[in-house]
């Protein structure tokens, strides 16, 4: 019965290893093949030892989904708490592998929460247990996006009101992704402790975001010059881009103000 499609709602990760191509240029077949089985081995043991579900495996890249087949209370906070073990398992990776790739592994992981169908996901003929609907379409879309934004874990803000304190993010903007008209809004889920510095620049790049959204550009504009002065973010994408983003719509007068980003791309 658990074939039959059931109404849940899901916390789903996507996960996908950065420069698939360039690393599998580097290392042949047989190399891109022992890699992919001890990354996806990492990942999978990160998603076990949260109690979650392996939705599947797609080359580069795996999904995972919590609160499903059985109820799990703090799912949203399990996905998450996943995500933060795999990116902090990269290390060790790359002390395996970055001799012979030449570049340091990088995973990109997106999350978000909402309703799904939860069911054969296959066919009749080749059973595939997962879920359907929108809220894990734009978990993969949200996962794409972490290559535009240069972050290695995104959540929506329907994960995002599920977690506690003890998680630290950052409210990134709000985006369009492919394929999905309603906006989502993303948060940037640091994988380690936040310091002092990090928390000041935060605070202060997210009300460089609400100057933004009110079209008070000159104060958006000078608060991220403040953030890209802390050290912290001396190189961060998400700064950059609402500067550009700030100076732009300063510019552009003859354009109507839409605070939410288009993004044309997966």
């Amino acid at each position: 019965s658990l074939l039959d499609g059931r109404e849940r709602t899901v916390t789903c990760l996507f996960a996908d290893l950065r420069k698939f191509s360039a690393i599998s240029e580097v290392l042949g077949a047989q190399g891109i093949y022992d890699l992919m089985q001890d990354v996806m081995d990492t990942l999978t043991a990160c998603v076990i030892s949260r109690n979650g579900v392996i939705i599947n495996y797609a080359g580069d890249g795996m999904a995972a989904m919590w609160n499903a087949p059985i109820d799990q209370m703090n799912h949203a906070e399990l996905a998450c708490s996943a995500a933060i073990e795999m990116q902090n398992k990269l290390p060790e990776l790359n002390k395996k592998w970055q001799d012979r790739t030449g570049m340091p592994l990088r995973v990109g992981i997106g999350i978000n929460t909402g309703p799904a169908l939860v069911g054969n996901a296959g066919s009749s003929l080749r059973i595939k247990y997962g879920p359907m609907g929108n809220a894990v379409n734009l978990a993969s879309r949200v996962e794409g996006t972490t290559k535009f934004f240069g972050i290695p874990i995104l959540v929506t803000e329907n994960t995002h009101s599920l977690l506690s304190s003890e998680f630290q993010t950052r409210r990134i903007c709000a985006v369009r992704v492919v394929g999905i008209q309603e906006p989502a809004t993303l948060y940037q889920l640091r994988s380690s402790e936040a310091s002092g510095t990090w928390l000041e620049g935060r605070s202060t790049y997210e009300n460089a975001l609400s100057a933004f959204h009110q079209e008070d550009f000159d104060t958006c504009t000078k608060l991220i010059e403040n953030v890209m002065q802390n050290p912290d973010f001396s190189n961060d994408r998400p700064s950059n881009l609402l500067s550009k983003w700030s100076l732009e719509a300063q510019t552009d007068s003859d354009k109507s103000f839409d605070p939410v980003r288009t993004l044309d791309q997966k």
